[in-house]
């Protein structure tokens, strides 16, 4: 049997907006109240209603919820007359919602920016008051108060709303017409006639399923989609019981849904497996207690809808997720494996370029000198590579090892600056730096700090033109030290920035980019902090340089 999933307070917005159906009073009241329920619970700022003006090319305002009374003016020259039928015309012809960051910055020009942030919108959103596309009576305006954008979700439940509201509006418009033909002339009947047809035929032209059922489970109405559902006409649907319809399991399930929504008397929402003359669909159905016109229960209204094709756009999602998964698992398993493999003959490839540059089998001319230094030179680069590709492969599988012990950073700073200093010269730029004087001891693997310091250094390096500067600093806090390595290289594009600290990720991924690497280092480096308690970053803009920081706990145990 399907289970229920409630959507609360969405369920309760829905049932709140259809009870005006039922609710007495004028169009602008009957919009007034709508406003008040959907303006909450959706966290709206402002909530406008607006209907065809008389010469049926402009928008007049009928109802408002939460306007400052210096704000009523502004917003009605922005939404209202030609500009917001513009607005109208737009949504209704594309049976789509028109969504704006900030009223300004759009087609609509009659409020200033200036207005726009007075007023606190920073979303607008203009839904059409219409139903099945039938004919335009006018628009929804909400306002926001800070940027963002509308989930899917978000987007199905408002357009639903303003549908509900047209149909409210609609049928508050009859009534209005009812109440001023009772002062004109005693035919009531035939107004209300008028009146039920019109209804019927919006609802009965829908394209969802809706049917009503009374306290005793039988079927008063239903229109052609829910009959066609199942093969039979409205006619002969209404008056069954379920099990006369379903078969024995479907009639319990739908039977169960509706004694809770009586019992609890709120709105739900349930999705379920429906068999239908073409096929096993998935529908979701949104069920609400129906009270008649003296306030009692008397039936359950369902409005159905045929979910089957996004249920099965979501499972394709999943399994697309699933196979780059895979894919993801397969390319760590074979650099964990290539990474292996490469050592040993990479070793044995050093071990020989050292014989031979210690000239153990004889001299060697100055030619084959050069030779060997850019077999090594080659190797070592190789083998920074390799242990990349290792410590990747350790710390996607957790199994890089960490010892923490107390040490000194300055310690770990000036030995890796020592060890680096030489590659610094010999590409023509200098290397220093500024920290403290006092040793700066606490828990830490002294060997993940020289590894990450390497690593910027590194970069710092390798991104420089002959001639640049690299500093580098350490600033202690309380609770945090920063580390920075500033240099005067060749700067990052901003839109590169927000990458930079992922696996893989090439400034330049052609196959002729100047510099070499797999893309590992500042991703490595990026754990080896977060491992410590801290973070990792870049401040950067090109041709200024870049400076890379990182902060480590001075708190870890």
């Amino acid at each position: 049997m399907p289970s229920p999933y409630e959507l609360e307070p969405e369920v309760r917005l829905l049932n709140a907006i259809s009870r005006t159906l039922a609710a007495p009073g004028s169009p602008a009241e009957v919009m007034q109240q709508c406003l008040k329920a959907l303006c909450p619970v959706i966290e709206a700022t402002y909530g406008l209603v607006m209907t065809m003006g008389a010469r049926g090319s402009s928008l007049d305002v009928l109802a408002s919820h939460n306007v400052p009374e210096a704000a009523q003016a502004e917003l009605e020259r922005a939404f209202g007359g030609a500009a917001g039928f513009r607005w109208a015309l737009a949504a209704f012809h594309s049976a789509s919602p028109v969504i704006s960051d900030g009223v300004g910055e759009t087609a609509n020009r009659s409020l200033a920016a200036d207005v726009a942030a007075r007023l606190g919108m920073g979303r607008t959103i203009f839904l059409p008051l219409q139903f099945d596309g039938a004919s335009l009576l006018g628009g929804v305006v909400l306002c926001f108060a800070g940027p963002g954008e509308f989930s899917e979700a978000e987007l199905r439940l408002l357009w639903a709303c303003a549908e509900q509201m047209a149909i409210a509006y609609d049928v508050a418009l009859d009534r209005q017409s009812l109440r001023d033909a009772l002062l004109r002339s005693q035919d009531l009947e035939a107004s209300l006639r008028a009146s039920e047809g019109r209804l019927r035929a919006i609802v009965s032209n829908s394209s969802d399923v809706i049917f009503i059922k009374d306290l005793e489970g039988r079927y008063v109405f239903a229109n052609p989609h829910a009959a066609a559902a199942v093969g039979l006409t409205p006619e002969t649907m209404e008056g069954r019981l379920d099990d006369e319809i379903w078969d024995p399991d479907v009639a319990r399930g739908r039977q169960s849904e509706d004694e809770q929504v009586i019992r609890e008397r709120r709105a739900m929402v349930f999705e379920r497996m429906v068999p239908t003359v073409s096929g096993a669909k998935v529908f979701e159905a949104s069920k609400v207690p129906l009270y008649g016109v003296d306030g009692n229960l008397a039936g359950v209204l369902t409005l159905s809808r045929d979910v089957t094709e996004r249920i099965e756009r979501d499972r394709l999602q999943k399994d697309q997720i699933a196979k780059l998964q895979e894919l993801d698992r397969l390319k760590d398993h074979f650099l964990s494996a290539a990474s292996h493999e490469l050592r040993t003959p990479l070793s044995s490839i050093v071990g020989y370029a050292e014989f031979l540059e210690d000239e153990l089998e004889g001299p060697l001319t100055a030619f084959q000198r050069e030779y060997v230094r850019n077999i090594q030179t080659s190797a070592e680069h190789l083998q920074r590579l390799v242990a990349d590709m290792l410590d990747f492969a350790r710390l996607e599988a957790g199994t890089f090892d960490f010892t923490f012990k107390r040490a000194d950073l300055l310690d770990a700073v000036r030995e890796t600056v020592g060890r680096m200093l030489p590659l610094a010269i010999k590409a023509g730029m200098t290397l220093d730096v500024d920290i403290p004087v006092e040793p700066l001891e606490f828990s830490m693997d002294a060997d993940r700090v020289t590894q990450i310091l390497q690593n910027l250094i590194g970069n710092a390096i390798k991104f420089t033109p002959g001639g640049g500067q690299i500093l580098v600093t350490v600033e202690p806090g309380s609770d945090l030290v920063t580390v920075r390595v500033k240099d005067t290289g060749i700067g990052i594009e901003p839109s590169h920035i927000p990458f930079i600290f992922q696996r893989f990720f090439q400034a330049d991924p052609t196959s002729t980019r100047q510099h070499g690497g797999a893309g590992l280092g500042l991703s490595i480096a990026k754990a080896l902090v977060e491992a410590h308690g801290g973070e990792i970053g870049v401040e950067s803009q090109p041709g200024s340089g870049s400076t890379f920081w990182f902060t480590l706990s001075r708190q870890r145990a």
